[in-house]
C-alpha cells in the first residue's frame, strides 16, 4: 500500500545495515517521529495515525483496536534514531559528509552539492552550491560587473545559507 503522506519515515542511506525494529511497517522507511501502540509495535507517526483517522482502526501487525489516547511517542526510539550514522543524501552528486541523522538538515543548509539559484537579479538558473561563486563571477548573464572579489563575496554571502567568502576562496583556489 503506498502511503498517502508525504511525511512518512525517512528514507536515507545509512553507514550500517538497519535494525529492522527501527523501521515502519507501515512506509517500510525508518521510523519518523516513532510512536507506539499498545500493543507494543512501533509506527512513524503519520503512518499510525493515518491508519487510525482514515483506516479501520487496527494495528495493522496483529489486528488490535487503536485509538489516538492508547499510541504514544517513542522517545527513547527516537533518540536511538537520530543517532544513526548516515550519508548525506548528495552522496550520488560527490558529498562525502557523513554523520548522525540528527544534524543531516544543518548539513544540508551548507552543503556544496546541493541545489541552488543564482541570487543575481534576473537569473534563475540552478546550479550545484559548490558551482555559484564561478557562475555569479564569469558566467552570469545578468552579472554587473563588481569592483572587486569583496563585492563578489558580499553576494554570495548575501544568499540564504551560503558562505560567499568561503565559496570565493573555493573558487578562487580552483583556478589556481
Amino acid at each position: 500500500m503506498a502511503h498517502p503522506n508525504k511525511r512518512a519515515g525517512y528514507l536515507f542511506e545509512f553507514i550500517n545495515d538497519l535494525d529492522s525494529r527501527l523501521r515502519c511497517p507501515v512506509c517500510f522507511m525508518t521510523l519518523r517521529s516513532p510512536f507506539q501502540t499498545e500493543c507494543g509495535h512501533r509506527f512513524c507517526e503519520n503512518c499510525i495515525k493515518n491508519v487510525i483517522i482514515n483506516g479501520d482502526k487496527r494495528c495493522p501487525l496483529d489486528d488490535t483496536e487503536l485509538s489516538l489516547q492508547n499510541i504514544f511517542q517513542d522517545v527513547f526510539c527516537n533518540r536511538q534514531i537520530l543517532q544513526l550514522q548516515c550519508f548525506c543524501t548528495n552522496r550520488n552528486l560527490g558529498c562525502e559528509w557523513t554523520g548522525h541523522l540528527r544534524i543531516l538538515e544543518e548539513h544540508h543548509k551548507d552543503c556544496l552539492f546541493t541545489e541552488a539559484t543564482c541570487p543575481i537579479e534576473g537569473c534563475n538558473e540552478k546550479m550545484l552550491k559548490r558551482f555559484l561563486g564561478k557562475h555569479m563571477q564569469e558566467e552570469c548573464m545578468f552579472l554587473k560587473q563588481p569592483q572587486s572579489f569583496m563585492e563578489v563575496g558580499a553576494q554570495l554571502a548575501d544568499h540564504e545559507g551560503l558562505d560567499g567568502v568561503m565559496m570565493l576562496d573555493a573558487w578562487v583556489s580552483e583556478a589556481l
